[in-house]
C-alpha cells in the first residue's frame, strides 16, 4: 500500500529520508526494510539478506518514490512541484474537487487529464496577471448555474482579447432571471392580498396555491422574503417540511422556475409532491450540457492542439502559449462540471 504525500511537501524532507533509509540500512536497522522491498531484487529477501546487500542512494530514491507511489525519484520530484503549485492556486479549483483543500490538491495531482495542465502552467511561469484572472474565474463556473453557458462563451471572449471582465458567480444571476424573480414576487404579493389577478402568472399562481389560509400565508411570505433576499434560508432544516425548500430555492440555479411551481405546488396541496425527490433541482444540480458544449469544446481543443479555426474560435486571435494553457483548463473544466453532480433533466 502506498503513502500520501503531506499537503505541503518538502523536496528537502524527501532527499533527508532518503539518506536517513540509507544510513538505517547501514546501521544493520531492519525497518528500512519495508521500504526497500519495493525494489524487485528485495521484494522476496528476508531482513537479515536486505541489511546484507548492498545499497546506493540512488536505489533507496528510487525504492522511497515507488513507496509514494511514484514510478522515479525524477516522478517524485516533478509529483511535489505539482503538489506545491496546486497549492499555490487552489482558486483555480474553486468549484468540485472536494470539500477541503487537501483533497481538492489530490484530486487533481492524481487526475490524467489535469496533470499535463499544472505541468504546462509550471512552464509557463511566471503568468501574466490578466491569464491568472481569467483562470480563476474559469475554476469558478458550475454547470448548475443558469449562466453557464453564457460564462463558456464570455470566458472564450475573454482569453481572445486577454481582458478580464466579470462573469456570473454563483449568487449572481442574468437581468432576464431578475425580472422573472421580481414578476413571481409581484403576482405571490398579490395573492397574499386577495387582488384580481392582472397577469397569467396570478393565474397560474392562483391554480396552484388555492384558496388562501395562515398555513399557506405563512409560507408565501416566507417565499416572497426568499425572491426579495436569496441570503434568506428559511425557519427549518427539517426536509419532510416545506420550509427547506424555500430557503434552497437558489435564484442561480438552473432549475430555478421547476423548482418554484414544485415549491408552489406543495404550499397549494399542504403535502410533498411526487416529482419533488427527483424534479427539484437543488444547488450543484443542474442539466446534461454535454451534448449543448460538445461542438464548443471541440472547436476549442482543435484550436488548442492543432490551430483549426471554426467559428467558436475566430475570437481567440494569436495562439499564444497562455492562451493555448488557458483554452486547455476551459475544456478540462466543462468536461468536469459536466460530469458532476446530479443531473437533472
Amino acid at each position: 500500500m502506498t503513502r500520501s504525500l503531506p499537503t505541503s511537501p518538502s523536496l528537502r524532507h524527501l532527499r533527508n529520508e532518503a539518506r536517513s533509509i540509507l544510513n538505517t540500512h547501514k546501521r544493520g536497522d531492519a525497518s528500512c526494510c519495508r521500504v526497500l522491498r519495493n525494489l524487485r531484487e528485495f521484494m522476496d529477501l528476508s531482513d537479515t539478506d536486505v541489511l546484507s546487500a548492498d545499497i546506493s542512494l540512488t536505489q533507496v530514491q528510487f525504492s522511497l518514490a515507488l513507496d509514494y507511489g511514484l514510478s522515479s525519484w525524477e516522478e517524485l520530484k516533478k509529483h511535489v512541484a505539482r503538489i506545491l503549485k496546486v497549492g499555490e492556486t487552489i482558486e483555480y479549483w474553486a468549484r468540485g474537487w472536494g470539500s477541503s483543500k487537501e483533497r481538492k490538491i489530490e484530486a487533481i495531482c492524481w487526475d490524467e487529464d489535469w496533470l499535463p495542465l499544472v505541468d504546462e502552467e509550471i512552464q509557463l511561469q511566471p503568468l501574466s496577471e490578466p491569464t491568472r484572472q481569467i483562470r480563476q474565474m474559469i475554476g469558478t463556473m458550475e454547470h448548475c448555474h443558469e449562466g453557464f453557458a453564457a460564462n463558456v462563451d464570455l470566458i472564450v471572449q475573454m482569453i481572445g482579447s486577454m481582458e478580464p471582465v466579470p462573469i456570473l458567480d454563483c449568487g449572481q444571476i442574468s437581468d432576464t432571471r431578475q425580472r422573472q424573480i421580481e414578476t413571481y414576487r409581484d403576482s405571490l404579493e398579490r395573492w397574499l392580498t386577495g387582488q384580481n389577478a392582472t397577469i397569467s402568472l396570478d393565474e397560474s399562481v392562483g391554480t396552484l396555491l388555492g384558496p388562501l389560509d395562515d398555513r399557506k400565508k405563512l409560507l408565501v411570505a416566507q417565499l416572497v422574503r426568499k425572491l426579495r433576499d436569496n441570503s434568506y434560508l428559511g425557519g427549518s432544516d427539517d426536509w419532510s417540511t416545506t420550509e427547506p425548500m424555500i430557503g434552497n430555492l437558489e435564484n442561480c440555479c438552473h432549475h430555478w422556475e421547476r423548482n418554484m411551481t414544485i415549491t408552489l405546488k406543495e404550499i397549494g396541496t399542504g403535502i410533498r409532491v411526487a416529482e419533488s425527490p427527483d424534479g427539484w433541482g437543488a444547488c450543484g444540480d443542474g442539466p446534461d450540457r454535454s451534448q449543448e458544449l460538445s461542438q464548443t469544446i471541440q472547436a476549442l481543443g482543435s484550436w488548442a492542439e492543432n490551430g483549426i479555426s471554426s467559428p467558436v474560435t475566430q475570437v481567440l486571435g494569436e495562439r499564444t502559449p497562455e492562451k493555448k494553457w488557458l483554452v486547455r483548463s476551459l475544456c478540462k473544466h466543462i468536461r468536469s462540471q459536466v460530469n458532476t453532480g446530479r443531473i437533472v433533466p
